[in-house]
């Protein structure tokens, strides 16, 4: 597993500015463990774009990742069929 996709819960934000100018936005969020401060560590898949995103940009994102997950056999839970794009709201 990639070690960058693996965060603690509280630093892993659904969506941000990288100091480049960048954005990452962070989604399907799953525990993987514990940090040795007894923090819960999360892994998520991820979309950089090279400008702040928009709500439908991150649909796609979303749906794409989708349909990865079922070209390789994955079964697809509700917590990924059915995400809240009200968590990468965010205000000019």
């Amino acid at each position: 597993m990639d070690q960058k996709n693996i965060l603690p819960r509280g630093i892993a934000k659904p969506i941000e500015q990288q100091p480049d100018g960048t954005w990452i936005v962070r989604h399907h969020f799953r525990v993987v463990g514990t940090s040795e401060n007894g923090e819960e560590l999360v892994t998520f898949a991820s979309s950089e774009y090279p400008e702040k995103p928009t709500l439908q940009q991150i649909q796609r994102s979303i749906d794409r990742y989708r349909v990865c997950l079922t070209m390789y056999g994955e079964t697809i839970s509700d917590e990924i069929e059915k995400v809240d794009l009200s968590m990468y709201m965010f205000t000019d």
